[in-house]
């Protein structure tokens, strides 16, 4: 068997998660391996949008550029669209401002339509950036072993058939839902909900006009007498579009007619070129374990949710940002191994209430009003469409498509390294309401020459201190030196900056998360950073 050289990190899964925690742990400057069992990225829109706290991490990791000028037209209208079908009648619409249209006040960044087909490419480019990151294609775990000291993972050529050996100092499985990584591991999962079976189809067609008879919209909700049918978005705004599909009790992915399953959701036939086809399953799952010793899991090998509300990749890009930091810390030697432990305290408490916030959005779905005759060109059936459509707009239907609460106002409330905080933030993953407490994402503010407060957060920790007179932190800086903990200092004299934050002094961490606030210096400077470096 052959032995290749050994990294201190192996990322099994060259997802959108594995190609993150690869960007961020190439910009600390750590060695890594990605191996991935597919040739190529997927072919499948798996994912198309980027949400706000995404598009802030790939701001961070000097890609938001790429995602920002993907391709999909800033003029195209984010609306979601309630119908009997694309030729069809329109029940309802909830207009939403297109990407050029879009502002707010408490980020730098805003939400992002980037299919996974544009996203993943982005990524993976980002790794040539890097002559310490390696992308392993074709190739698969088969196994791997663990020791006091590192990991042994046996790795197959999935063409030739060919076993090597790999050495690591620690491995993350970011390798999905049938996680070989969480299997050979022996992680056990928590399961709850209803399982779903679905259908989605990758289509590309000529003319958006010669099948589509409402404005357009992102999402297109399809609704017969029988609820709904199943979602349709445009994938590029223009001829690539993926259809999903709800599968009916007595129907399986081998029985599946693709052809009459996009002809009933259109409405009508149009020419088209099927791209690829993908059964899968909506499932609610959570692993009992983010880490187990030398082996983390992150993004869909560790939870597993339903795609309503687009919370799914996001939150795994989430899980890369906060591991990213902590191995680089452990393997630089500032940090501890409780460090290491607080990543499975954080990520799986934010894995719980993010499945639980999907969950919700998908008992909405099933709660899309139905009625006979909905599609009928009758009076009937307009009284049908006119009756749902007035549920659908005074329900909650519309939280699903809008979550900032969920992806910017995540709280870690029992972290073994974070100071406590004597303030609760508020808890609503619909809305998101900038405050400064520990544990909580660092607010956004803009800074005189143009860049935000979360620019000066990334590499290391960083000390803010706020207000005119700020106390001086002459001990916190010389306890970092003397423990190697990477620490920048800014004095941002601006009242405003003390008001939004606070506190006078205010300690971010290197995910951007906050970690301490006092008015005065700590007692113990030393004993502090130990707590939040994990020692």
């Amino acid at each position: 068997m052959t032995t290749l050289n050994e990294f201190p990190v192996l990322i099994v899964g060259a997802g959108p998660v594995g190609l993150a925690l690869a960007n961020d742990l190439g910009q600390r400057g750590v060695a890594c391996q990605v191996v991935e069992r597919e040739a190529s990225p997927t072919a499948l829109p798996k994912m198309n949008f980027v949400n706000v706290r995404s598009m802030e991490l790939c701001r961070h990791w000097g890609l938001v550029e790429d995602v920002r000028n993907a391709g999909w037209p800033e003029d195209h209208p984010l609306d979601v669209s309630y119908c009997t079908s694309l030729q069809g009648f329109e029940i309802t619409r909830f207009p939403y401002p297109a990407q050029r249209e879009k502002r707010i006040s408490y980020s730098p960044e805003c939400s992002q339509r980037c299919p996974q087909i544009w996203f993943d490419p982005f990524l993976e480019r980002g790794l040539e950036r890097f002559d310490h990151v390696r992308l392993l294609r074709g190739h698969e775990l088969i196994d791997f072993k663990e020791n006091a000291e590192r990991v042994r993972a046996t790795i197959r050529n999935v063409t030739s058939g060919e076993v090597h050996e790999q050495c690591a100092t620690f491995l993350v499985g970011t390798d999905g839902p049938g996680s070989r990584v969480r299997e050979v591991a022996g992680i056990e999962r928590e399961t709850w909900g209803p399982v779903v079976p679905q259908m989605a189809i990758a289509l590309r067609t000529a003319s958006f006009d010669a099948f589509v008879r409402q404005k357009r919209a992102a999402f297109y909700w399809i609704i017969d007498e029988q609820g709904v049918r199943g979602l349709v978005t445009p994938t590029d705004g223009e001829e690539l579009w993926r259809f999903n599909w709800n599968l009916r009790p007595g129907e399986t992915s081998e029985t599946f007619d693709p052809d009459a399953a996009i002809r009933t959701l259109a409405g009508a036939d149009f020419d088209y070129e099927i791209i690829t086809i993908l059964p899968w399953q909506i499932r609610f799952t959570l692993a009992e374990q983010y880490r187990k010793g030398r082996v983390f899991l992150a993004g869909d090998a560790a939870r597993t949710l339903a795609p309503t509300g687009g919370l799914g990749m996001n939150t795994g890009l989430a899980d890369a940002a906060d591991l990213g930091w902590k191995l680089a810390a452990k393997l630089e030697g500032w940090g501890g191994d409780r460090l290491l432990d607080s990543y499975d305290r954080e990520r799986r408490a934010a894995g719980r209430l993010i499945n639980e916030e999907s969950l919700r959005n998908l008992r909405r779905v099933a709660m899309i009003p139905r009625r006979p005759q909905i599609g009928a060109p009758d009076a009937a059936g307009e009284r049908a469409r006119r009756e749902a459509g007035k549920i659908l707009d005074a329900g909650e239907f519309r939280l699903e498509f809008e979550n900032d609460g969920a992806a910017l106002g995540l709280h870690y409330v029992d972290s073994p390294c974070l100071e406590p905080d004597d303030e609760t933030p508020p808890n609503d993953p619909n809305q998101y309401v900038p405050i400064c407490v520990t544990g909580c994402r660092a607010p956004h503010a803009s800074l005189p020459d143009g860049r935000s407060t979360l620019d000066l957060y990334g590499q290391g920790f960083c000390l803010l201190r706020l207000g005119p007179n700020p106390p001086a932190t002459d001990a916190l800086e010389c306890a970092a030196k003397a423990a190697k903990v990477p620490l920048e200092v800014h004095h941002l004299a601006d009242s405003s900056l003390h008001a939004l934050h606070g506190r006078s002094l205010v300690l971010v961490r290197p995910d951007g998360i906050l970690a301490w606030r006092a008015d005065t210096p700590p007692e113990s400077a030393t004993a502090l950073l130990d707590r939040l470096r994990g020692i």
